[in-house]
């Protein structure tokens, strides 16, 4: 028997409710059974000084309603200037994974001008804050990107880069079916290979189609171009 279940990310209600009050009412009122919470902010400002209430309160709704809260995403760290600010986010949004009792934090790679600085300015920027979600019992996943983010935009730079920092992976399939903006026509990757390459290192998957051009239009499945069926 199948353990998978139907999840949505928060983003999908951010409009209906304010932050960490009644998404999970809503998703599973729509007949979701689990839900991505989306921490792509500092949660200090965006929910308030009770953050950690809050999100404590919603480890507990979704235990009420059944819901599992499989992953959360967590923000972008700008590569330019002080970081400082884009670090304590990170360290909340962790720590708010923590508290809701969320096994896995996704993340976005460092996207340096070179893809091929992507991995040392991953390890630079990212390292501290694997080390710190490890300790509060967090595993946090690095996800497959566009080809207009530069990296890491391969399975093998994917694979390269996981096993670098010793944590798993994200699969993204509308992020893996977008081309890279110089490419003449669509070019959806070999998903399914990609998948079996990647073998045990996956941990979380993201998925929504779309048109296989230059954006990503987070199409539900069978609405776009990728081949569900080979993946």
């Amino acid at each position: 028997m199948s353990n998978i279940k139907l999840t949505t990310s928060t983003r999908l209600v951010e409009r209906l409710c304010p932050r960490f009050t009644k998404e999970l009412d809503i998703i599973a009122a729509y007949g979701f059974e689990g839900a991505d919470y989306d921490i792509n902010y500092m949660l200090s400002e965006k929910v308030g000084p009770d953050w950690r209430r809050r999100a404590e309160a919603a480890g507990k709704k979704a235990e009420k309603l059944g819901l599992v809260i499989g992953q959360t995403h967590l923000p972008a760290v700008n590569l330019s200037g002080d970081t400082s600010k884009a670090d304590e986010a990170m360290r909340q949004a962790i720590e708010a994974t923590a508290i809701m009792g969320t096994k896995y934090a996704v993340f976005h790679a460092a996207n340096p001008p070179g893809a091929e600085d992507g991995y040392s300015e991953t390890e630079r920027v990212y390292g501290k804050h694997i080390e710190y979600a490890s300790k509060l019992g967090v595993e946090m996943l690095v996800e497959i990107m566009p080809g207009f983010c530069r990296y890491p935009i391969t399975a093998e730079a994917l694979i390269d880069c996981a096993d670098g920092l010793g944590i798993g992976i994200c699969w993204d399939f509308g992020h893996a079916g977008v081309m890279t903006v110089d490419s003449p026509v669509p070019e959806p990757l070999d998903q399914g290979g990609d998948l079996r390459r990647i073998g045990k290192r996956l941990k979380a998957v993201h998925i929504h189609d779309n048109a296989g051009g230059v954006y990503d239009e987070h199409l539900p499945p069978y609405m776009g171009l990728i081949n569900w069926d080979a993946s």
